[in-house]
């Protein structure tokens, strides 16, 4: 209900809406508390909603299991938003696309893995030649992705291990 004026104000100036559903593991944030979240935020009149697990908590059966509660109640598009901190992120995101997930979140590898996204070449890869096929030309990606390669190396000792790679100490510890 906070949200509801936010919601308003940007629909009157012609904006996309997304409402976010910050994921999390506890016993009173189930799947259903979630799905029931995104049936509120289309309600109001969100144009989307965008799971975000941003601590790369979610696993793909999860992932699965959330993106199909979710499109049961709402038809509006649903963007999947993970990151790779405990490494399940790329699996995570095949799952939800399965499951009928319209959009996901991802980064070029130079930037990608650790505690940002699973990589934008390594998905579309992935999903090439299926019914989800992002139809990304994957050399261009490839291009893409080297110049940013050479870029970050730059800012390479602003990197730290706990950033960069994952670990799954964070599903021990959240």
């Amino acid at each position: 209900r906070n949200m509801e004026l936010a919601i308003k104000v940007a629909k009157e100036h012609k904006a996309h809406v997304q409402g976010t559903i910050c994921y999390t593991t506890s016993p009173v944030h189930t799947t259903e508390k979630f799905a029931e979240m995104a049936k509120q935020l289309a309600d109001l009149g969100c144009d989307s909603v965008c799971v975000k697990d941003m601590a790369g908590l979610i696993a793909p059966a999860n992932a699965d299991e959330l993106v199909k509660a979710i499109k049961s109640k709402t038809k509006i598009p649903l963007n999947f938003h993970s990151h790779c901190s405990s490494g399940m992120a790329p699996l995570s995101h095949y799952a939800a696309v399965l499951a009928g997930a319209d959009i996901l979140d991802t980064a070029f590898s130079a930037f990608g893995w650790g505690t940002s996204h699973p990589p934008t070449e390594s998905m579309a890869a992935a999903f090439k030649g299926t019914p989800y096929d992002s139809c990304l030309n994957l050399e261009l990606l490839y291009e893409i992705g080297e110049y940013f390669a050479t870029l970050s190396n730059k800012y390479r000792v602003l990197f730290t291990a706990e950033t960069t790679r994952p670990s799954i100490n964070v599903l021990l510890h959240q």
